[in-house]
């Protein structure tokens, strides 16, 4: 085992209890009898006052508090795909009119990855994997027949590595990771891997280990630090996720953590 990874397997049992607060109804006021008519006997001389009623005060239902949300600035740039297939930028210091298209308005994008950094951009449009430079417009075709994800919703098809100097996609029958400048003379590598079809890549953040799993609910690291090797099998698991210090919180299928 190579650094970076921390073999750990902590076996607990967690138990969520939710208490839904039920608030019982206020018993309304039970009505007041009407008055009875006494046997007194009333003469001229003392005509009786007339009866009065206290006035019935209305308590003020509370007032609503009224809430200011302030969108703008966002923390970071946003991205997102409409259903056109066009990726927009939302720049964080402006508003809902300073939003752009980045992509190709000739192309149909179905998935998509933002480098950190925000120079490049990654994404598949019609079975190809491409990566352009949204400043210069500039790119290339990394898979020309990725293919398409069997569940391009249940994760990551498409992930940069945290550095930027990796991207990892997956194609029809596996996956690839694209190393720029660890060739010779810093030219671009693209390591491809034969597996199962890929439904989630997620990286550590030193950018070393990729997480890979199955579309068979299989979870497979490889370290990806000079080269893509394959270190270890993790089997089924329900859920998974890097921790700040690269190391690897996992659930395996068979209960606890």
């Amino acid at each position: 085992m190579r650094r970076g990874l921390l073999t750990w397997i902590t076996v607990c049992a967690a138990v969520g209890v939710f208490t839904a607060c039920v608030g019982t109804p206020a018993t309304p006021p039970s009505t007041l009898p009407e008055p009875t008519p006494t046997a007194a006997v009333i003469t001229p001389q003392e005509a009786p006052a007339a009866a009065t009623q206290p006035a019935l005060s209305e308590t003020p239902r509370p007032q609503a508090e009224s809430v200011s949300l302030t969108l703008w600035p966002l923390d970071s740039n946003l991205y997102y795909l409409d259903q056109a297939g066009q990726v927009w930028r939302q720049p964080a210091a402006g508003d809902q009119a300073t939003a752009t298209i980045i992509s190709r308005p000739d192309q149909a994008i179905t998935d998509f990855a933002v480098a950190p950094g925000d120079d490049w951009l990654a994404y598949r449009s019609g079975g190809a994997v491409i990566t352009i430079a949204p400043a210069s417009g500039n790119g290339q075709v990394l898979a020309p027949d990725a293919g398409t994800p069997v569940d391009p919703v249940r994760g990551r098809t498409i992930a940069w590595a945290p550095d930027a100097s990796k991207l990892a996609y997956a194609v029809d029958e596996g996956f690839q990771v694209y190393l720029a400048g660890a060739g010779e003379d810093f030219t671009p590598l693209i390591y491809n891997v034969g597996t199962l079809s890929i439904v989630d890549l997620l990286w550590s953040p030193d950018s070393e280990w990729l997480l890979v799993q199955q579309v068979d609910g299989r979870v497979l690291l490889y370290q990806a630090d000079t080269a893509l090797v394959l270190q270890v099998e993790l089997g089924n698991l329900n859920g998974y996720t890097w921790l700040a210090d690269n190391r690897l919180a996992f659930a395996p299928a068979e209960g606890g953590l």
